[in-house]
């Protein structure tokens, strides 16, 4: 690298965007400790500027808290297919004030206590992603636990005005929570969820969100390499 790219690097405002997922794609002999070694020194060369992130299944629960400890500027996130505790994720959206965008499709499993530490503290959230590869047909959840994600963003994300939950295992009763909870929604993606809406369910979507993919509606092959590559 010459010496004028080098001195230019090396300003903060160079880092304001940091996109990892392409590196993560395209490189597949790299490391997560070493992903994780660059990504450090990436988010220390934004001096706290960093406003938007892209990274993948490397990021783990302190990666995450030393992003948001020497970041407060962010207002988009996208981390996919990771392995983060609940506790990370609720210590980490303490310091997310500003966040617009969440995206945290094909995560495992998110907390209902996990969503309600994104709701209580990010109140400029207007963007969510939950997306997850699709169940089989015999996919099944107990009735117990399959709208708790549904119930926590009904009751703590209510400025939202774009919802993705494709694959989720919500039922008629959790969307019901999400159009009660959630007034200001303009699109909401049901995709490949696994229940049948009432005509009246249906009308209501229609009537009051301008775009709404229904349950039934096909997803082709672009879903799962935008949930790859984007």
């Amino acid at each position: 690298m010459c010496g004028v790219w080098r001195h230019i690097c090396k300003d903060p405002l160079m880092w304001r965007t940091l996109n990892m997922r392409i590196l993560h794609t395209r490189h597949r002999r790299l490391t997560g400790h070493t992903l994780d070694k660059l990504c450090h020194r990436a988010v220390d060369r934004s001096n706290g500027l960093l406003e938007q992130i892209f990274l993948d299944q490397f990021v783990t629960g302190d990666l995450l808290l030393h992003i948001v400890n020497r970041n407060h500027c962010i207002r988009v996130m996208r981390i996919k297919r990771c392995t983060i505790s609940s506790k990370a994720l609720i210590e980490a959206a303490k310091k997310l004030r500003l966040l617009e965008e969440l995206d945290l499709s094909l995560f495992d499993d998110l907390t209902w206590k996990s969503l309600e530490a994104v709701g209580r503290n990010c109140s400029g959230l207007r963007s969510l992603k939950l997306n997850k590869v699709l169940p089989t047909r015999s996919y099944q959840q107990s009735n117990k636990g399959k709208n708790s994600q549904a119930f926590a963003i009904a009751k703590y994300m209510g400025e939202l005005r774009h919802l993705e939950l494709l694959g989720n295992c919500l039922d008629g009763t959790g969307l019901v929570a999400i159009l009660d909870g959630c007034p200001h929604l303009e699109s909401l993606d049901l995709r490949g969820c696994r229940f049948r809406l009432t005509e009246s369910l249906t009308r209501r979507c229609s009537q009051r969100i301008k775009r709404v993919r229904f349950p039934h509606e096909r997803i082709h092959d672009e879903y799962f390499r935008a949930l790859r590559y984007n």
